[in-house]
């Protein structure tokens, strides 16, 4: 079976209060404590609970409480995406923007991004303030890029402050009608470090 989302990438969504292990005296093992919570998460998921979809689509993909099913993994993500779930649209997201289990595809990144960032997820806002400004998956509009990374900057987000200083002050690189414009940050540490960095600046 073709791995579509790598271990990797996964291993921050562990946190998520569903996953989270009961380190109090029990007589399960870890092992069927895994599949008691595998079966309560599929259960509540099946129900229509978007929280409980995300969840169940990083079990599936890290192989917690059920055999590793990447198919499985990436259609639980789609359904939370779906019904409304902003960490599941921003992981989605993400995953178009790099290709990652899907085939790139910016706007379809910028689309799941602007889901998130209407829900108020400042690393969604941030990137589809990037988006704009850059002309990435979106026409290029440096209001629109401008208004969505305000709103990322406000919640204390430095990167966002940086890129709006960069644009104030025409440094970067630049748009048709000559203004800065930042360019996608870099992410030599790879999608897993991207979305671990997103995830630490909503605690």
């Amino acid at each position: 079976m073709k791995n579509f989302l790598p271990a990797s990438l996964l291993a921050l969504c562990l946190a998520s209060p569903a996953l989270a292990q009961n380190t109090s005296a029990s007589p399960l093992t870890r092992q069927e404590q895994l599949a008691a919570t595998f079966r309560d998460t599929l259960a509540a998921a099946e129900r229509g609970d978007a929280n409980a979809q995300y969840d169940l689509a990083m079990m599936y993909a890290m192989s917690r409480g059920v055999t590793r099913d990447d198919e499985q993994a990436m259609a639980w993500l789609h359904k939370a995406a779906e019904h409304g779930d902003a960490d599941g649209q921003v992981t989605l997201a993400t995953l178009y923007a790099e290709g990652r289990g899907v085939p790139q595809d910016d706007t379809q990144a910028a689309v799941w991004y602007r889901k998130a960032a209407d829900q108020g997820q400042v690393g969604a806002q941030y990137k589809l303030g990037v988006m704009y400004a850059s002309g990435r998956g979106v026409p290029q509009d440096k209001v629109q890029a401008v208004a969505w990374l305000r709103k990322a900057a406000d919640k204390g987000l430095t990167d966002a402050r940086e890129l709006l200083h960069m644009m104030e002050t025409g440094r970067g690189s630049s748009d048709n009608s000559g203004g800065a414009v930042p360019a996608e940050p870099p992410t030599s540490g790879g999608l897993f470090d991207m979305l671990k960095k997103l995830d630490e600046q909503q605690k």
